[in-house]
């Protein structure tokens, strides 16, 4: 799996450790205000570097996560929704109507305590929901 945004529509974003350092992140920015222009884009997993990352790959600096960049640009909310094609088995056959996360962190507020919520119906998997 490659560390890229694509986006039929506009092309795509190499958003990848080495290309953000060698961009001084301008990438992630640029790939945010395509999304935020086009109103969709998909992205693939990206790594935050830490220390060990900035040394090992000789970084300039410990980038921020793009995620988070993403996330400023857009307002704050980033849906994670599972990608269905037809012509693609799924991992459990049967499931037809996937799960939709919306997560809303603005300003890197992503470490917050999350909470716990009560369901008004219970579900296969009991009745607590964690955000």
């Amino acid at each position: 799996m490659y560390s890229f945004f694509f986006c039929s529509l506009c092309g795509s974003y190499d958003l990848g450790m080495e290309n953000r350092d060698a961009t001084d992140d301008k990438v992630t920015i640029e790939a945010a205000e395509a999304v935020r222009h086009y109103n969709v884009g998909i992205k693939c997993a990206t790594i935050t570097p830490d220390e060990k990352r900035v040394e090992e790959f000789k970084l300039k600096k410990m980038w921020r996560s793009p995620n988070g960049t993403i996330r400023n640009i857009l307002g704050g909310t980033v849906f994670r929704e599972a990608i269905i094609c037809k012509n693609i088995p799924r991992l459990v056959p049967g499931w037809i109507k996937p799960i939709i996360i919306g997560r809303h962190a603005h300003g890197d507020q992503v470490g917050i305590q999350g909470y716990r919520f009560r369901c008004s119906r219970s579900w296969k998997g009991g009745n607590d929901i964690h955000a």
